[in-house]
Parts: C-alpha cells; structure tokens; sequence
C-alpha cells in the first residue's frame, strides 16, 4: 500500500514543462519624465488662429493627466467650452522602444479617434513631433510642440503646412496646474 501511495503523487514537472513567469515589463525613464511632469489637474486656454481647416477662437476648460495602466501610458482627460460649443477629448500616450519615441491614441467629440503615425521625441526640455495627415482632402504635416515646460504650467503649440512647405500656427494652449497631484510608481496618479 505503502508503495501505491508513493507512485500515486505527482511528480515535479520538467523545468521546460513548467508554466513561465510573467516578467513585469517597466516603465521607460522617457514616460516617467513625462508622468512626473504632467499628472495632476490644469486649467487650459486654448486660441485657435485663423486657418482655413478650423474655426478661429479661444475656449477655456480643464485637463487632468494620470498614470495609464502598470504606468505604461499617460492618459489626459480634456474638456473645453468655446464658441464652437463643447470639446471633449481623451489621449493615452506611450513610449515606443523600437521607434525611440512617443505614440498616442487621440479619441475626440468632433473628430472621432486615431493613433498617431509620427513620434514624439524629447529635445531638451521640449517635446516634439510632426507627423503627415490627411486633412479636408490635402496632405498636411502637423508639428506639435510642448514647451515652457515648468512645474505649474506648460505650453502646447500645434502648427499645420503643406507637406515641405510652411507652417503656419493653429493652436496654442496654455496649462496651469490647479493642483499637484504627485506622481506614485504602481498606483494611478489622479484616479482613485
């Protein structure tokens, strides 16, 4: 009997047999810069120039910028009132290692939702990207910038041109934080 029960107990599985651990994937030191730098709530002015593709105009509103899922990502929750009425909008931005930059989903109430095809790079204290688009039927580059870059405020700028051509300046925000909402590894920042 002795012997039956001894046989009966399972065996170890073979190392190779063995389920394999999940290795935690980190945060790069790109994206925690810019989740230090960002999260928490801010007031946003935003001026729209004239420009042919979008009304002209200035709107104020609120953003909130938290820590995304295993602070993989930074999501910003954006909400403006304008003469065009109500804009809402949500992002989620990421750091692509293979490309050595940033990537972004921008989902919004007038446009609807895309993911970038340029990349975001740090240069300096600045943020910048430019990317080609589609727009009212023409192929335009988009350059977007995020300067002045200071614990309590910030600036995004956003221009359009003809593919090689000029840029002309669509947008500018100005950020001011309302409060600081600090920045914890492993928790999201912001949402509870």
């Amino acid at each position: 009997m002795a012997c039956a029960c001894v046989a009966a107990q399972p065996q170890p599985a073979e190392p190779s047999q063995q389920p394999a651990t999940p290795v935690a994937v980190k945060p790069s030191p790109e994206l925690t810069r810019l989740t230090e730098a960002f999260s928490g709530s801010w007031t946003v002015a935003s001026k729209t120039e004239p420009n042919g593709f979008t009304p002209a105009g200035t709107a104020v509103g609120t953003a909130e910028f938290y820590s995304g899922p295993g602070d993989l990502a930074l999501g910003q929750q954006y909400r403006t009132v304008g003469p065009s009425g109500e804009f809402v909008a949500t992002m989620l931005m990421w750091w692509d290692d293979k490309e050595k930059g940033f990537k972004h989903l921008w989902c919004d109430n007038v446009s609807g939702c895309r993911t970038s095809v340029g990349i975001m790079r740090w240069e300096g204290n600045v943020l910048k990207g430019t990317e080609t688009t589609e727009i009212v039927g023409k192929s335009l580059e988009v350059r977007t910038s995020v300067r002045d870059i200071q614990p309590n405020s910030f600036v995004y700028e956003q221009e359009i041109g003809p593919v090689g051509g000029e840029f002309q300046r669509v947008m500018t925000i100005q950020y001011k934080r309302r409060t600081a909402t600090p920045y914890y590894p492993g928790r999201r920042s912001g949402r509870r």
